[in-house]
């Protein structure tokens, strides 16, 4: 099992800062520009709106994890845990999880869904895939693919198991680092239909960076995760 680095409280506060700042900032530039009528922030769809809800969290992550790994004399190689042997029994653990995952995460979510439905909520949750089928361009509409697949699984896993999980535990609360990060990782999605199954899948997510202490296995289970779901999704809009 690759080796889970201790991070420096000093850093996480500054990097978790910065984030809240960026993503509170983004929704409030948002708001502003789309009040004032500016092009790309008229609505929902715009593409200065998509692109800065899209980065305003993950984008910051990203950039930010850079200082932040260099501060702790580390890099993205160490940290998907490419610098230790094993590497393969890693990903097979991750390729018997992966079915396991989906079969409870979307019986559960089919689960909520019938709930929700049943006290008549509405459950659909089909923002995401309204937001691709109307992107009024193929290179928005590949980028947004690209985002829930591949950008958006590495900036999740890297602040949230990469991250708050060890430096968490690290404080001391050790059953709090699974809870905490992972219910804060179902909040941010904002969409009750889908909070207890992405509760849970964060859970899952915990439990095999726990086990392998690589983030490779997570980006790569996260973002297939996503994959899937995008294409059942679709599917059942076509």
């Amino acid at each position: 099992m690759a080796l889970q680095k201790d991070w420096r409280p000093e850093a996480v506060t500054l990097l978790m800062g910065s984030i809240i700042l960026s993503f509170l900032g983004g929704g409030t530039l948002i708001a502003v520009l789309h009040h004032f009528g500016v092009a790309g922030f008229k609505g929902e769809d715009g593409v200065g709106t998509i692109l800065a809800a899209t980065l305003c969290f993950h984008g910051v992550v990203l950039a930010g994890s850079l200082p932040f790994l260099k501060y702790h004399d580390t890099n993205w190689r160490a940290v998907l845990g490419l610098d230790n042997s094993g590497l393969g029994g890693a990903l097979g653990l991750a390729a018997m999880a992966f079915p396991v995952i989906v079969i409870v995460v979307m019986g559960l979510q089919y689960t909520c869904v019938k709930i929700l439905t049943h006290f008549h909520y509405p459950a659909a949750d089909q923002e995401a895939v309204d937001m691709i089928l109307n992107a009024k361009s193929h290179a928005l509409r590949i980028y947004l693919i690209i985002f829930a697949v591949g950008i958006a699984p590495v900036a999740e896993e890297f602040i949230f198991r990469g991250i708050l999980f060890p430096f968490v535990k690290q404080l001391g609360y050790p059953r709090l680092a699974w809870l905490a990060p992972s219910l804060l990782f179902a909040l941010i999605h904002a969409s009750l239909p889908i909070f207890v199954p992405l509760f849970v899948f964060a859970l899952g997510l915990t439990w095999l960076y726990a086990t392998t202490g690589r983030l490779l296995t997570n980006i790569l289970v996260h973002g297939l995760f996503n994959a899937l779901n995008l294409i059942l999704l679709l599917n059942s809009n076509s």
